[in-house]
């Protein structure tokens, strides 16, 4: 029997509509370019062989700049046919791209998730659409309050009022927080957020994409940050990972681990005010 991994999140690109200082993603930063799917779909289909997952989710970046991204739903669903797909947005092309919205509706072992990052009319026109255009009935499930269509499609919206600094500092001068892990997994909204990215299964997206994100910054303080980085100690898993190793990844899925180290805790001075750090790209 193949370990059970209840959540995966593929990382397609960090291209974005939005500038957010405290991006869980690293997005903030100018990026281009995007992984094709074919490539994400041939590390999934390994994977796949390895893991009994669950649920799905397409990551960004923005999910709706990703240019094959009916695709990507298309073919999760065919490989997946009894998951979940977990879709994130921050709502503002939606207008542009409603056979997502309906694609999900028809297909219904789906969750929609807007998180507002601004306030903008063409957002709220859409978030209108979505009410109006199904018939929805309200859930609260896992501590969450959402709706539920009668084909099974959930849909919430998230308005969040603060980022969280994931390091020290700038990204020029970036160090680790060097926090007791157990305190840091307390403060982390990804302890159930495994994340596909180059091919290797990270616990979080920070684990996964701040060695890169720190690099286009000429790895400021990397003799704080080896620790961190190296594949051996990290938490990730790659394709060539032992049958053990493998499964231990499996069985620390929302628990602390060592990696948790570099972020921070509730005591820490990490939080900035949402408003204060999003603009338009």
């Amino acid at each position: 029997m193949k370990p059970q991994l209840p959540f995966l999140e593929l990382m397609l690109s960090s291209v974005c509509n939005l500038v957010c200082q405290g991006c869980s993603t690293y997005s903030d930063i100018p990026s281009r370019g995007y992984t094709p799917w074919s490539e994400i779909r041939s590390w999934l289909e390994q994977w796949q062989q390895k893991f009994d997952i669950e649920d799905i989710g397409p990551m960004g970046g923005e999910p709706l700049i990703y240019p094959d991204i009916m695709q990507l739903l298309r073919d999760v669903r065919s490989m997946f046919p009894n998951s979940k797909i977990r879709f994130p947005t921050n709502g503002l092309l939606l207008h542009k791209h409603w056979d997502v919205v309906d694609w999900l509706y028809q297909d219904g072992n789906a969750t929609l998730k807007i998180t507002a990052h601004v306030d903008h009319p063409e957002l709220e026109t859409s978030i209108q659409r979505v009410w109006s255009a199904y018939d929805w009935q309200p859930v609260h499930e896992y501590g969450i309050d959402r709706w539920r269509t009668k084909t099974g499609l959930r849909f919430q919206i998230n308005r969040p009022e603060i980022f969280t600094q994931t390091f020290r500092g700038t990204y020029e001068t970036a160090h680790p927080w060097n926090s007791n892990p157990s305190a840091a997994f307390a403060n982390c909204h990804q302890t159930t957020c495994p994340l596909l990215y180059h091919g290797r299964i990270y616990k979080c997206s920070t684990s996964a994409l701040l060695p890169d994100a720190l690099a286009r910054y000429d790895s400021p303080n990397k003799d704080q940050w080896d620790q961190y980085f190296d594949n051996n100690t990290n938490g990730s898993v790659g394709l060539e990972s032992s049958a053990e190793d493998i499964q231990q990844f499996a069985d620390n899925f929302g628990q602390p681990h060592m990696i948790c180290r570099q972020c921070p805790t509730s005591q820490d001075d990490c939080y900035v005010p949402h408003s204060r750090l999003v603009k338009f790209r």
